[in-house]
């Protein structure tokens, strides 16, 4: 009997703690809601670097607009924005960062954009979007010049950058916390 008293008190207190995987899915599926009911936005994957602590959330989006290089940069810095203000917010997965308040760097952020029979957006507008270690990527599509599938003419610029352009032509006081020092 004591054996399986032991037992059913093991299960209880184990069954009681969320991993910090089961703090981030919900976090990742609270945004992705957000993103789909706001922006139209269809999350395709998610997941980050959650060993011993939450170092990185990654977010992947399927954009069904075609978008020009300043609103792809305006949609990626309201996306990290929103994102880092939900977690930084949350006081049941604050504790299990691992830098708090959540770096916008510490995001790992892909958007593809096509229509929805999945053709890429002419080459004007941006066909994919991605943040990588405090970067944004963004490329176009241009299949005149290629033979095979893949992006063409890369631009990059720092999410320090992304945001001060984008404070200059809104000025959303609140997006200063996303500046981080260099």
């Amino acid at each position: 009997m004591k054996k399986f008293s032991f037992l059913i008190l093991v299960f209880l207190l184990t069954a009681c703690h969320k991993s910090n995987s089961d703090l981030a899915d919900v976090q990742l599926n609270r945004y992705a809601k957000k993103a789909y009911k706001e922006k139209g936005l269809v999350m395709e994957g998610s997941g980050g670097s959650m060993m011993n602590d939450i170092k990185e959330f990654a977010l992947s989006f399927t954009c069904p607009d075609y978008l020009t290089l300043d609103e792809t940069r305006k949609l990626v810095v309201q996306i990290i924005d929103e994102f880092v203000q939900q977690i930084n917010s949350d006081e049941e997965i604050r504790p299990r960062l691992h830098t708090y308040p959540l770096p916008p760097n510490n995001i790992s952020l892909m958007i593809g954009f096509s229509d929805n029979q999945y053709n890429y957006p002419p080459k004007e507008y941006i066909a994919f979007a991605y943040t990588s270690e405090g970067i944004i990527n963004y490329h176009h599509w241009d299949i005149e010049k290629l033979e095979s599938v893949k992006f063409c003419d890369r631009y990059s610029e720092s999410i320090n950058d992304a945001v001060k352009i984008v404070m200059q032509e809104e000025n959303p006081p609140h997006l200063q916390a996303l500046l981080t020092p260099q």
